[in-house]
């Protein structure tokens, strides 16, 4: 059982029922080992055998409150306390919440409150020193002496409408020696005085958002050849009568009522701006909502794994019952760069201390993946570089798997994408188009729109300094594609020599040195 704190002896699970030795099957075998550990001293394999056995037992349904394993949840909750895990102790709050009341939920969060502040005073951060601070925001922001004079009066919604521009007038601020402040004051001079709900306000933004043009197939230029074999899997053909008539007779010769739930999506290129650009455009043509995780590396240097969303009232994901609702895609970018905690004792039968091993986070990750892949009505895409391996436990779990391979862009795509940006940028059209494909061979299409974009940067800048239009000069263009093709391949000796054509082709045979002075 739970108790504040102080020295608490597991329950005895010895005598727990085992049908079967198989150690991924049975929670039971996990509990035993569990009270065995703890009693050799190795409380830390203890806890970790603790929340394995409650993960086996959570995979094939949700426990009931007098289950074993949930008494061995509790015990690993104690000892990830006692031994100080923070974060392992939110994993398990997060577990072990719904099995709680009222007063050992508000005991728990009081407990995780005195770890954080326990971590922060190991490096040096004391409760005193985060007083001051807050004391500090609160007279910089507020003008208030302290935290504490600080009190929210009420709070009310304001109406996304924006009022005449006469009510923006700059009216003298009222003095007032009372330090309680009325938060819906920062909030009337946006609207009208009527509320509306906090629902409403989130969908009006939402709806804004995705007001602007998205990213389709019919806008992508550049990925012809991916795009046929994204068809070829029945994306973006939703509306197409052929497809539809396909799927209708499918389904009557099948015997089925609709179409299998679809594999995931892992984009494969050279170029990962390639895949994840694709990866979009797939994203808009389904025309669901999307849930986005990919790493960062932190000012620190360390890697984090992030995870964000547009609001969307129609495709959310319930922590607390671990299921997606409504219809979306989960997009994983750059998975190749994803790195997971490899047990320490690799053993067969073990796979579940792997989760237990990891941090909070990269658990959360897995289930949120798996959960995602078991939705039939979620759509997993991935991409990833083609010349990086994969972590094979990331590729188990997001199976079935199909890839798609993203090539370097044929002659006809680069012709596509210079005229595109030619449309869009007026001042490329005076370089040859026919060099200009031939010259961008073997480059991904990130790396020819970037080098586009800085030639056209530079003539911009000259013509600032120069007072007048200054359009892109061949030249320049070229430049800058061969910094991006290999000093040892073709197109980079064919730039060379067409570069010094150009640059001979404007010296001034007036010009004194040409004339021996």
């Amino acid at each position: 059982m739970m108790a504040a704190g102080g020295e608490q002896m597991p329950h005895d699970f010895e005598n727990a029922p085992d049908t079967s030795g198989n150690l991924s099957e049975q929670p039971n075998e996990f509990l035993k080992r569990a009270t065995q550990a703890y009693a050799a001293g190795d409380a830390v394999l203890a806890m970790h055998l603790y929340l394995a056995a409650f993960e086996q037992a959570y995979a094939t349904g949700m426990p009931s409150a007098h289950d074993a394993v949930v008494d061995g949840l509790r015990e690993a909750w104690e000892l990830a306390c006692k031994l100080k895990e923070r974060s392992i102790a939110e994993y398990v709050f997060s577990k072990l919440e719904p099995y709680l009341s009222q007063d050992e939920i508000k005991e728990c969060g009081e407990r995780l409150q005195n770890l954080a502040l326990g971590k922060l005073e190991e490096i040096g951060i004391h409760a005193g020193d985060i007083e001051e601070i807050t004391n500090a925001i609160a007279q910089e922001v507020f003008g208030l002496e302290s935290a504490s004079d600080f009190h929210i009066r009420s709070i009310k919604p304001f109406d996304l409408t924006l009022p005449p521009m006469k009510e923006f007038d700059v009216q003298p601020k009222a003095q007032s020696d009372s330090k309680e402040v009325d938060a819906s004051s920062a909030c009337t001079a946006c609207g009208p005085d009527s509320a509306q709900k906090d629902e409403e306000i989130a969908d009006a933004v939402s709806d804004f958002l995705a007001s602007g043009e998205r990213l389709t197939y019919k806008n992508l230029v550049g990925y012809d050849d991916a795009i046929r074999v994204m068809r070829s899997l029945g994306v973006g053909m939703g509306e197409d009568p052929e497809h539809i008539k396909l799927v209708e007779m499918l389904n009557a010769r099948h015997g089925l009522s609709a179409a299998p739930a679809p594999d995931s999506l892992l984009m494969r290129s050279p170029a990962r701006e390639d895949a994840c650009r694709f990866m979009e455009a797939t994203l808009g043509e389904l025309g669901v909502p999307g849930i986005r995780m990919h790493v960062e590396e932190s000012w620190q240097g360390a890697v984090m794994l992030c995870l964000s969303a547009q609001k969307s009232k129609d495709f959310t994901f319930d922590g607390r019952l671990g299921r997606f609702e409504g219809r979306g895609a989960l997009l994983l970018e750059d998975i190749d760069l994803w790195e997971f905690p490899q047990p320490q004792e690799p053993e067969d039968g073990l796979s579940a201390l792997m989760l237990a091993q990891m941090s909070r986070g990269a658990r959360e990750a897995v289930n949120l993946i798996r959960t995602a892949v078991e939705d039939p009505n979620v759509y997993v895409l991935a991409t990833a570089s083609s010349e990086g391996p994969i972590e094979p436990f990331l590729l188990e779990i997001l199976g079935p798997l199909t890839e798609v391979d993203i090539a370097y862009p044929t002659a006809g795509e680069r012709a596509a994408l210079w005229i595109d940006l030619a449309k869009k940028h007026p001042s490329i059209r005076g370089v040859n188009r026919v060099s200009l494909v031939r010259f961008s061979a073997n480059l991904a299409r990130f790396d020819i729109c970037m080098a586009a974009r800085d030639a056209i940067e530079d003539a911009y800048k000259q013509g600032l300094r120069a007072g007048r239009y200054t359009p892109v000069h061949p030249y320049d263009l070229f430049e800058k594609l061969a910094a991006y093709q290999p000093l040892d391949s073709k197109e980079y000796a064919e730039l060379e020599e067409a570069m010094i054509r150009d640059f001979s082709r404007g010296l001034n045979s007036d010009d004194p040195l040409f004339e021996g002075r």
